[in-house]
């Protein structure tokens, strides 16, 4: 035999025995992974089990009827007398200040003039009685804080409100209150809005009292004693949204004190409040009663829907026709209602 073909035979040889030792890893590693697919499968087993057992436990507990904790005790429910103490309110905007502001005074022939040019129109009285949501102001420019004719009006027309069964009102007169400076003057209003609520109308508290954004009955009682705007204004929201059956009347005379001595963000949060009541509440009626608003313009500007009526004192007194109307936006009940016709 040449060297060639023993060299050939040799080669052949090393190949034979390298392809054994390639098929011996491959088998090898072929049980190895055969092995660890078989681990991965039980793994996914276990884990599939664990699962419907988790699911079978919450699908017996939603079955369950919901009980009260053991240690359940009264202190731990949120009633509307706990709010109303923590929100600290005495009278702001109770029946006390409709009967200052429609005690005679030196603006009363004025005020009187005012309110019968409402009374006189069909448009006015379908205002306090439809059930429809609407927004109004009306700026009486020239008239002062505390003497202001606009002030009997409103003080009248929420009396006139009160005499619907079907109606809460609530009002808040913010020169009368001017001086309050314990709180941002925002929060006052709705502070005050709120205790009114609460006292007029029933509510359970209990979905309130679960909020996400508020966890506990202590966050509760902390951000309602701090009277904080972002938890107030959600809570006015959450009331309103509540009230069935009713109308709800809400009057704010004097809104210039709030848009002369607010800061935007404050304004901006009352705005937003307001707007979001006449989209997503049903029978909600705002009138924002006011010198000088138009000049501000803050909440009248960023109104989706309203309508002005300003009532010129000096055209009063004058004896020329007092009131022009501007209406922005159609939808909103016309503010002409206050104009004879």
């Amino acid at each position: 035999m040449s060297a060639q073909q023993q060299a050939m035979d040799l080669r052949i040889k090393n190949l034979e025995a390298e392809l054994q030792r390639v098929k011996q890893k491959a088998e090898a590693r072929g049980r190895e992974l055969l092995n660890e697919k078989t681990a991965l499968l039980q793994q996914n087993r276990e884990l599939l089990d664990e699962k419907n057992a988790l699911l079978q436990q919450n699908q017996a507990l939603r079955q369950q009827p919901l009980q009260a904790p053991m240690n359940s005790t009264p202190q731990e429910m949120l009633a509307p007398s706990d709010l109303v103490q923590r929100l600290g309110m005495a009278a702001a905007g109770d029946k006390s200040d409709i009967d200052y502001f429609l005690q005679p005074s030196r603006a009363f022939d004025t005020s009187k003039t005012l309110l019968k040019a409402g009374r006189q129109a069909a448009r006015s009285v379908s205002w306090l009685a439809s059930p429809a949501s609407d927004m109004l102001f009306i700026d009486v420019v020239g008239a002062r804080p505390k003497a202001s004719p606009g002030s009997f009006v409103t003080a009248s027309l929420a009396q006139q409100a009160k005499e619907h069964d079907s109606a809460v009102v609530l009002t808040y007169f913010c020169a009368q209150h001017i001086e309050e400076n314990t709180y941002d003057r925002m929060s006052n209003v709705f502070a005050s809005f709120i205790c009114q609520v609460l006292n007029a109308h029933p509510f359970d508290l209990t979905c309130w009292r679960d909020h996400r954004d508020y966890p506990s009955l202590i966050c509760h009682v902390q951000l309602a004693t701090e009277r904080n705007l972002q938890y107030l204004c959600e809570l006015f929201k959450f009331l309103l949204s509540s009230v069935q059956g009713k109308v709800v009347y809400i009057f704010i005379d004097d809104l210039f004190v709030l848009e002369r001595n607010a800061e935007d963000e404050s304004l901006s949060s009352m705005s937003k409040t307001l707007q979001f009541i006449m989209e997503c509440c049903v029978g909600v009626k705002i009138l924002c009663m006011t010198p000088d608003s138009r000049r501000q313009g803050y909440l009248v500007s960023r109104a989706e829907s309203s309508d002005i009526l300003e009532y010129s004192m000096e055209d009063h007194e004058r004896g020329r026709i007092p009131a022009q109307h501007t209406r922005r936006h159609m939808g909103a009940a016309p503010l002409s209602a206050f104009v004879s016709d």
